[in-house]
């Protein structure tokens, strides 16, 4: 069961980026409660169903349950799962202290050049987030680049879009229009192609934003 538990957090997590909210937290919900049977997928149902209802637009539910989720895995956890849980509170929090913590520990991956911590995609996406929200997009910008590159070298068609997108809003937030252009219309073509609509409708929206400032 605990590995079913893993594995219905993933499926709730595919049907947050094809846009089926309702069929995501209902999927997230059957993977918590099966979660506490063994000590490593609780932070992963807990943090997959914070990001689902964060994207519902329920962000106290989200906080909430984030840092249950925290308290009841301990100081003591694996940095890994503290990780997966901090990134998110930190985007939904606006905490400047969660987010410090939580870029401290994403910066703490050991990795070869090139690669990222894929399967954590949404630690990198969050806390760039995060930090675009803070008006800090060159920080939000060096958080995405290791997931960027390792997901464009796979490739891993969701983190690619995704990442191209929060990284696309950074460089326009920046002011860098030849930059946001390639990274938004990537975006933009995965999110079309392989039906991920809220990437997709972020995606237009920047690229019309680009237009009109042409």
């Amino acid at each position: 069961m605990a590995h079913a538990s893993w594995h219905l957090a993933t499926v709730g997590g595919i049907a947050r980026l094809q846009g089926r909210l309702d069929d995501a937290l209902a999927i997230g919900r059957e993977a918590l409660d099966a979660s506490a049977l063994h000590a490593w997928v609780p932070p992963v149902a807990g943090a997959e169903l914070g990001i689902t209802l964060l994207e519902a637009g329920a962000t106290d539910e989200a906080i909430a349950l984030l840092e249950h989720t925290l308290s009841a895995i301990g100081k003591d956890a694996a940095e890994g799962s503290r990780l997966r849980c901090l990134a998110p509170l930190a985007e939904a929090t606006g905490s400047h202290d969660v987010l410090a913590q939580a870029t401290a520990l994403l910066e703490s991956i050991t990795a070869p050049p090139g690669h990222a911590w894929l399967t954590a995609d949404g630690c990198y996406l969050a806390i760039a987030r995060a930090w675009l929200a803070h008006g800090d997009p060159a920080r939000a910008r060096a958080v995405l680049a290791p997931l960027l590159t390792a997901a464009a070298r796979v490739p891993w068609v969701a983190p690619l879009a995704a990442a191209s997108l929060i990284d696309g809003q950074a460089a326009l937030a920046q002011d860098r229009p030849s930059e946001a252009a390639p990274l938004l219309r990537r975006a933009a073509e995965l999110a079309s192609r392989h039906g991920l609509p809220a990437i997709a409708a972020q995606a237009a929206s920047g690229l019309e934003q680009l237009s009109r400032h042409r």
